[in-house]
């Protein structure tokens, strides 16, 4: 057998003493028996103090092998005081619960059972003990069973699906994501039992109980032998002095050595809003470092892992994307074909230095939220297209920077393009068509030429987290002329377009109700118009920033709801060009944002009967905030900050043609302290302010 920890347990003798008593008279000096008694008396209170602390011991050499066999790391060591001195240390790990070592050499050997831990052949390590000369020999339970040390596990590389055993924080196994509900130390039971020594006081020979002390079983040794004065802990010595292990020396012959991985940081990875994204901070992840990062998923179907830039990506195995900015890594998990929807998983994150020293530690569990085998992480504009016309992928990740050579395209189906943090490069439309939704997130897109992010009818586009540039002037998120019953939707992003950043293309033959348009906390900068609505349909905005340097928001139709907002309106003079100058001859508004000048500029001035924009506009402000600033200047214009509106409202004249407009305190007081404040063209003919026909009289 090979015995690869053995443990020396210094003994304590039982004394007895015989007392002769002569006589009983009143001279009799007793003190000699009492001072006999009290030392006996203290014999046995120290006697069970010694075996608390030895089972204790042997309850903490069990972690430590737990430790050893599954990698789990230290990542906490306090010193323990009594009176001012270091008795000892608590030693917290990754997993399970702590456990606390006090100091201590070895003391005068009698016949003190070893108790010890041995591998055998099947690579389980067990419980072994060794009385006096004799050979080490394997403890057994009632049943003649080797009681294993760290009780039932599977073996991480070839047991079910492969899956690594862990110490969960309920102090119980775990495989991959089940609880064995086996406790991994100290619990009664029949799995993961310490056994436990003791001396029997009237028999004054050893003891052994492998059932959690429900029973003794006797060796037959005589604990003999004075007890050595400092034979009070299984442990000689605690070695901290490497900050990258821990190594506990034994209070045996040959002083054997145990060595568990210290990390200086305990990993916490969050769970993002998207579909298996995980983000987790740490300084150990900056470029630079030189560090290894390691990420596996393990669940019950399959398993996979991932370093650096390298991904296993055949059918079998998760398929694990990250990326990282500064500090923080985010983590695309992707499930292979036979992972069910909902599914628990485990994620696990290590960080070691260029020498294999592991530095810090994190796992996660968590439940999948994509079909096994739907989703598919690509690197190039090739894979990407391909990935795409699978009608078996719906989720498509990158792990590289990829640019467009074509157009992109999606039609009745649903396609998600995580970018992860890469960007999308392109000079050419990406569409949703008919009954095609396209999703495009975390990550950046940069368009330029006349790319836009667009739709035609029935087509829905949705932006999450997206950082868009366009660098040209036509670049832009746009609701294609003429669509209908379309659908977009933009939250927690930044777009910065050309002319416009979002824009609505009217043409001549809108239908009422055509589009839906829902902006939620993001930014919209364009040189012209951040958002120009002049459609019908519904607009739903929260927590958004517009900014543009002819107007902020341009409304031409449609029913627009604005709450917590802000509208700038910033001018440039140098870019040498108003909205005014663009007005048709007769002083009617022109196409798009060919109007006024305005932060918000509400309703459409033209001929009776036009045929352009021929619907109504109804606008609701909720606590929105206004700014006016710059100058606006051309040849033949030049209009300061202090003469510009913040709000401007020409409303036509026809039935159900006529504009709405609601606001509370909050925005008046803003939209009247801005530039030139509120101005009401038209005489305000067929206008409704606050749900009265305008003027409103107070």
């Amino acid at each position: 057998m090979n015995v690869i920890h053995s443990l020396w347990i210094a003994g304590m003798m039982m004394c007895t003493c015989t007392l002769g008593l002569s006589s009983c008279s009143d001279d009799y000096d007793d003190s000699e028996l009492r001072s006999s008694i009290e030392d006996l008396g203290d014999r046995v209170t120290t006697l069970e103090e010694w075996q608390k602390s030895v089972n204790a011991d042997i309850e903490s050499l069990q972690t430590l092998v737990a430790a050893l066999e599954n990698k789990n790391c230290i990542t906490n060591i306090t010193p323990v005081t009594e009176s001012g001195a270091e008795v000892g240390y608590t030693i917290t790990f990754q997993t399970g619960n702590p456990i606390t070592i006090r100091h201590g050499k070895n003391g005068t050997n009698g016949q003190t059972p070893i108790i010890g831990v041995a591998q055998d052949t099947d690579g389980t390590y067990y419980w072994t003990v060794k009385i006096g000369e004799g050979q080490a020999e394997f403890l057994t339970d009632e049943q003649g069973n080797k009681i294993p040390v760290t009780g039932p596990k599977g073996d991480p590389g070839t047991g079910d699906n492969g899956l690594t055993p862990y110490i969960g924080t309920n102090g119980n196994w775990w495989i991959g994501t089940t609880d064995t509900s086996v406790k991994a130390q100290g619990d009664k039971g029949t799995d993961a039992i310490a056994p436990q020594v003791r001396i029997n006081t009237d028999s004054n020979e050893w003891e052994i109980s492998t059932d959690g002390g429900d029973t003794w079983t006797s060796t037959n040794v005589k604990a003999t032998g004075e007890q050595g004065d400092k034979g009070d802990s299984l442990f000689s010595n605690i070695d901290t002095s490497n900050p990258n292990e821990v190594v506990f020396i034994l209070a045996d012959e040959d002083g054997t050595k145990i060595s568990i991985p210290r990390i200086s940081e305990l990993l916490n990875i969050e769970e993002n809003d998207s579909d298996n994204s995980f983000s987790v901070t740490s300084e150990l992840l900056k470029t630079g470092t030189g560090n290894v990062v390691h990420v596996r998923v393990e669940s019950p179907n399959a398993d996979g892992a991932y370093i650096e830039t390298r991904s296993i990506a055949d059918g079998t195995r998760w398929k694990i994307t990250s990326n990282t900015t500064d500090n923080t890594m985010t983590i695309l998990a992707y499930p292979a074909k036979g992972v069910e929807k909902d599914e628990t998983a485990l994620l696990m994150v290590t960080v070691s230095d260029n020498k294999g020293n592991t530095l810090a530690k994190g796992q996660k569990v968590f439940t999948n939220s994509i079909e096994g085998g739907t989703a598919e992480v690509v690197e190039n504009v090739t894979e990407l297209t391909t990935a795409l016309s699978n009608s078996n992928i719906a989720l498509v990740a990158l792990a590289e920077d990829v640019t467009l050579s074509n157009q992109l395209s999606v039609s009745s189906t649903t396609k998600t393009i995580d970018l992860n943090n890469q960007t999308l490069t392109s000079s050419q439309h990406i569409t949703a068509n008919s009954n095609g939704v396209i999703t495009l997130k975390n990550g950046k897109i940069s368009q330029n030429g006349n790319g836009k992010v667009t739709n035609s009818s029935g087509g829905s586009v949705i932006l999450e987290n997206v950082e868009y540039e366009g660098t040209g002037t036509d670049n832009c998120i746009l609701n294609a002329e003429n669509a209908q019953s379309t659908n977009i939707t933009i939250k927690n992003s930044h777009i910065k377009g050309g002319y416009y950043a979002l824009f609505t293309n009217a043409l001549t033959s809108p239908q009422v109700g055509s589009a839906t348009i829902t902006l939620e906390n993001s930014t919209f900068e364009a040189k012209e118009t951040a958002f120009v609505m002049n459609i019908p349909g519904t607009v739903t905005v929260k927590n958004c920033t517009f900014t543009g340097g002819w107007q902020g928001v341009f409304l031409r139709g449609g029913t627009s709801t604005f709450e917590n907002c802000a509208i700038n309106l910033v001018m440039d003079p140098s870019y040498n060009d108003v909205p005014e100058d663009h007005k048709n001859a007769d002083g009617t508004w022109a196409s798009g944002n060919q109007a006024e000048g305005a932060a918000l500029l509400i309703g459409n001035r033209c001929t009776e009967n036009s045929t352009g924009y021929n619907y109504p506009t109804t606008v609701t402000l909720k606590n929105t905030t206004f700014t006016v600033t710059g100058t606006a200047k051309s040849i033949k214009t030049e209009r300061k900050a202090e003469n510009t509106p913040s709000v401007y409202i020409w409303s036509r004249t026809e039935s159900e043609k006529g504009t709405s407009f609601t606001y509370d305190t909050a925005s008046e007081s803003s939209f009247k302290a801005a530039g030139s404040g509120l101005f009401i063209g038209n005489n305000g003919l067929n206008l409704t302010v606050n749900g009265s026909s305008y003027p409103v009289t107070e």
